[in-house]
């Protein structure tokens, strides 16, 4: 498997899963020029594996300061047990518009709608994952 080879999981209906889509890599799903930020995150570790320009932006951390991360650095304290309940008991990890706090690196706190697909990147069980901002009311 090439470095930078994704492979997209598809949705498991019942015990019958449907065949694995294949993806050369995440230029193929146009992730770094994405306008969204996005990242793919190990769903044992929560160690961010890769992450999008536009997330850089959003964020206000470097590639390389997000990489050094989990998910939970993302994170407001007072949510960190609510996202390790969902994320370590999900049998699946396949989300649509999920709704959760996010903390920049300035401390701003956004909200943001989350969808994902659970994928191998690297040999690791993992998930992409795309953040909508959600405008403030």
């Amino acid at each position: 498997m090439d470095a930078d080879q994704v492979i997209v999981q598809a949705s498991i209906m019942g015990a019958r899963a449907k065949p694995a889509i294949l993806i050369s890599n995440l230029e193929t799903l146009a992730f770094e020029t994405a306008e969204t930020p996005m990242w793919v995150y190990d769903v044992r570790s929560l160690a961010f594996l890769a992450v999008n320009d536009a997330a850089v932006r959003l964020y206000g951390y470097s590639r390389d300061q997000f990489l050094a991360m989990t998910i939970l650095d993302i994170r407001p304290a007072e949510d960190v047990i609510a996202i390790l309940r969902e994320t370590l008991s999900a049998a699946r990890h396949n989300s649509d518009q999920e709704r959760w706090r996010h903390r920049t690196k300035t401390g701003k706190l956004i909200e943001v709608e989350i969808t994902s697909r659970e994928v191998i990147y690297n040999g690791h069980q993992a998930e992409i994952v795309a953040a909508e901002i959600v405008p403030a009311p």
